[in-house]
């Protein structure tokens, strides 16, 4: 029998999905469970502790057998002999006894078990939500993927592509915190305790409202675009404020922060797969590119990096793109497909992107 592994377990209950899901609160992730416990059978021990531990703290009950009712008594007896060998237990251990009698109701069960174990229900429960909250979910959106879901407060969140956001299972402090590093679109529900959003770049505060924040480790600006409501930015411990359509770009290295009035539809709708590239050049249009699709992208000449495009892409393919860009810019690429690996993995694509010196700009 393979050994438990602590660390799979307290994951699982760390985990804000999994306990939502454990807890019947969302009934959405079943089928994402049903394969993880499918496609780890060598974890079936942690997974049954993890999910007896969230509907025992939360008091659910899809129903606890009568089998289990017995491990639990028995166990819990065993225990008290052990703890009490030897010395006199008196009353106790008949109100006990007697209580074991009609442990029918399984929130009577939750409670007698935890009580007789020197558990407390409120005080374990403050356990858990500590060690959440010191121990952060982390959500990865991979690259060539987009991943949305739901924080603890209800609020929801997308995340593009080469994207981590971290945040805690429960909300219990004085303010809801975040962490992103990556792009990440945010449509915040309103609470009295405000919602901050930490990045490379100014600190962002809000309490109701919907914005984007760009803020990848490759690109010299971080950039929040407001969408609706009023956020405020953090620079230099002086604070500024975004009114809806205007965005912010902090520089990093300068750490200038520039607030302008523009369309935010290319910070808005990458959630739906549309790229839109205003005035960007190659090298900031291959990096969103890699991150999309998936590949290394080589640019060979530094002039051709600099040309600059406007350009909505929506659903092309990636080659699709590359020859639209060789449309309106003399440049030439050479194109290496993704090979099966011997896992069944795919190789990254390649592209190497260089002048065409056959053809002519004006930049």
């Amino acid at each position: 029998m393979s050994r438990f592994q602590k660390e799979i377990y307290e994951n699982l209950i760390a985990d804000n999905r999994f306990v939502h899901w454990a807890s019947g609160r969302d009934n959405t992730e079943a089928g994402y469970w049903k394969d993880w416990r499918m496609n780890h059978p060598e974890w079936e021990a942690e997974f049954s502790e993890a999910l007896k531990t969230v509907r025992l703290f939360r008091f659910e009950t899809p129903k606890i057998s009568d089998s289990e009712i017995h491990y639990f008594w028995q166990k819990t007896r065993r225990q008290i002999n052990a703890r009490n060998r030897g010395k006199q237990i008196g009353r106790f251990t008949l109100w006990a006894g007697r209580v074991a009698a009609v442990l029918l109701i399984p929130l009577l069960v939750t409670v007698v078990w935890l009580y007789l174990q020197n558990m407390s229900v409120k005080s374990d429960y403050e356990q858990i939500a500590q060690y959440n909250n010191s121990n952060p979910v982390t959500v990865k959106a991979p690259i060539g993927g987009i991943v949305d879901l739901k924080l603890p407060d209800g609020s929801k969140v997308w995340l593009n592509a080469g994207s981590e956001l971290k945040y805690p299972a429960s909300f219990s402090g004085a303010q809801r915190e975040v962490s992103i590093v990556g792009e990440a679109f945010f449509d915040v529900e309103k609470a009295d305790a405000p919602f901050v959003v930490n990045n490379l770049g100014p600190q962002v505060t809000v309490y109701g409202t919907q914005f984007n924040v760009n803020a990848y480790h490759n690109e010299e600006d971080v950039v929040v675009a407001l969408a609706k409501g009023k956020v405020s930015l953090t620079v230099n411990n002086e604070e500024q404020f975004l009114e809806p359509g205007e965005i912010s770009v902090f520089n990093k290295d300068k750490r200038t922060l520039t607030i302008k009035q523009m369309p935010i539809d290319q910070f808005v709708n990458w959630r739906s797969g549309e790229l839109i590239f205003r005035d960007a050049t190659l090298a900031s249009i291959a990096r969103t590119l890699e991150r999309r699709y998936n590949a290394r992208i080589k640019i060979v000449d530094a002039t051709v990096a600099n040309y600059t495009y406007n350009v909505i892409v929506r659903v092309e393919t990636f080659e699709q793109i590359l020859e639209l860009l060789t449309l309106t810019a003399p440049i030439k690429y050479t194109y290496i497909k993704p090979e099966q690996n011997a896992d069944s993995s795919y190789s990254q694509a390649e592209v190497i992107i260089s002048k065409d010196k056959k053809r002519s700009i004006k930049q």
